[in-house]
C-alpha cells in the first residue's frame, strides 16, 4: 500500500525534530530495522540542515513529503525560498547523505533533495 505524508514548518532548526520524528515513525510502520531508522532519521536530519545553511532567506516554509511506497521510503524536502544557493560541492552534509541514502537526487534549481532508503530483509 502506497501513502503519503507531507509536513511544512519554519525554517528553524527547533522543528527538524518534528521531521525526525515524523520518518522514524513513517519507517517504523514499513518495517525497517532500527538501525536503518537511525539512519533515516540522520538523512531527514541532514537534508533540512542543508537548506538551512545554505540558503540566506528565510522568510518561507521547508516543505517535507513522505512517501511509502512498496519496500522504500521516498523522502523528499524542499526550501521554498527563492533566492541563490549556495552550495559547496564538498559539503559534509551531501556526504552524509550520499553515505546513508540508496539512492539521492539534488535538484539545485528548485532548491530540493529526495532520498531514497529501502526496506531491507
Amino acid at each position: 500500500m502506497s501513502s503519503r505524508v507531507m509536513l511544512s514548518f519554519p525554517k528553524s532548526s527547533e522543528y527538524i525534530r518534528v521531521a525526525r520524528m515524523t520518518a522514524a515513525s513513517m519507517a517504523s510502520l514499513m518495517g525497517f530495522h532500527v538501525e536503518d531508522v537511525e539512519d533515516i532519521k540522520v538523512l531527514i536530519s541532514e537534508m533540512c540542515i542543508y537548506f538551512m545553511n545554505h540558503v540566506e532567506k528565510h522568510e518561507m516554509h521547508i516543505k517535507v513529503i513522505f512517501d511509502n511506497k512498496t519496500h522504500l521510503l521516498e523522502m523528499t524536502v524542499e526550501d521554498l525560498n527563492g533566492g541563490s544557493l549556495q552550495s559547496q560541492d564538498h559539503d559534509m552534509t551531501k556526504m552524509i547523505i550520499e553515505s546513508l541514502a540508496d539512492s539521492f537526487y539534488f535538484a539545485q534549481d528548485s532548491h530540493q533533495i529526495t532520498v531514497v532508503k529501502r526496506v531491507s530483509e
